[in-house]
């Protein structure tokens, strides 16, 4: 296991990382949240097993929590994991970057090109890049020209 220590007690488990993405992949979801005439970028993960997301957090070191309660009979209920704030998002982006699929990063890169301006201008080119993004990756996550 490689651990890397940093002043004040931070550490970096590469390993809990690399965990960390595979269950972003499965779970999360990259994408793009409208308040009023701004843009925000937002990461997040939602699942029914609470202890995987609230673990997830704790590889993570930030974020937020929010409970969803079930909508329909024989549903359990949700919790989410988000990140909403551009500095968190991007944070999101940098610590899972090396074990992110092509379809993943591809995303993350057109929400840190398009919503840091915000304005709403934009967000017509920005829905029309992720739905690119979208119809340009297969099932496997392969680029397509």
């Amino acid at each position: 296991m490689k651990v890397r220590k940093f002043p004040h007690g931070l550490v970096l488990d590469r390993e809990a990382f690399a965990w960390a993405a595979g269950l972003f992949e499965g779970e999360g979801c990259f994408t793009g949240q409208q308040i009023g005439r701004f843009y925000y970028p937002k990461a997040f993960l939602v699942m029914t097993d609470f202890e995987t997301v609230v673990r997830f957090q704790e590889v993570m070191g930030f974020g937020n929590f929010v409970s969803r309660r079930a909508r329909q009979e024989g549903h359990k209920d949700q919790l989410e994991w988000n990140a909403c704030s551009f500095e968190d998002f991007q944070q999101t982006v940098c610590s899972l970057w090396p074990w992110l699929g092509e379809r993943r990063r591809l995303k993350a890169v057109v929400l840190n090109e398009v919503i840091p301006a915000g304005h709403t201008e934009k967000i017509k080119h920005f829905v029309v890049l992720l739905r690119a993004v979208n119809v340009a990756c297969d099932l496997d996550g392969q680029i397509r020209a």
